[in-house]
């Protein structure tokens, strides 16, 4: 399963101590190198740098190139980060795509995007993020992790 991940989710789940979580669920999880440089240095002190550093299952991958001008336009008014991740889960072919911001899983979607980009997580600080659960894992086990890191 291809899982890329965006900012919020990775600084929530740090700040929840629910880090781990994503590693129980997946075998590997996909950041591109803006959202490496959102989380561990320009966000570091928000939380989820050391997580993120720390993490063998995390690949920092480089953002693809983006030829279609449909693309591109979709892309346009989001977040670097957010610009990135849906890039390369376009190119990968993602299964997951962990984005917080409406507009931008909007935006997926608009692309053609398969990846699910929907969740029961919320933190009002980093607004909600965003996923669906693929494969063997069900709703319940995401609100299961949802009642632990309900309040952060």
């Amino acid at each position: 399963m291809i899982v890329v991940a965006d900012s919020s989710p990775l600084i929530t789940l740090a700040q929840s101590q629910h880090f781990d979580l994503l590693h129980d669920f997946y075998v590997e999880v996909i950041i591109s190198r803006e959202v490496h440089y959102e989380v561990c240095v320009a966000g570091a002190a928000l939380g989820g740098a050391l997580e993120v550093q720390r993490a063998t299952w995390i690949r920092v991958q480089p953002t693809p190139p983006v030829s279609s001008p449909e693309v591109q336009a979709v892309g346009a008014g989001l977040g670097l980060g957010e610009r990135s991740i849906i890039y390369l889960a376009l190119t990968l072919g993602a299964d997951l795509v962990l984005i917080d911001d409406r507009r931008a899983r909007s935006a997926a979607k608009t692309v053609g995007s398969k990846s699910p980009v929907r969740s029961p997580f919320s933190n009002g600080a980093h607004g909600s993020v965003e996923l669906m659960t693929c494969g063997p894992y069900t709703s319940a086990s995401w609100n299961r992790a949802y009642a632990m890191t309900a309040g952060c």
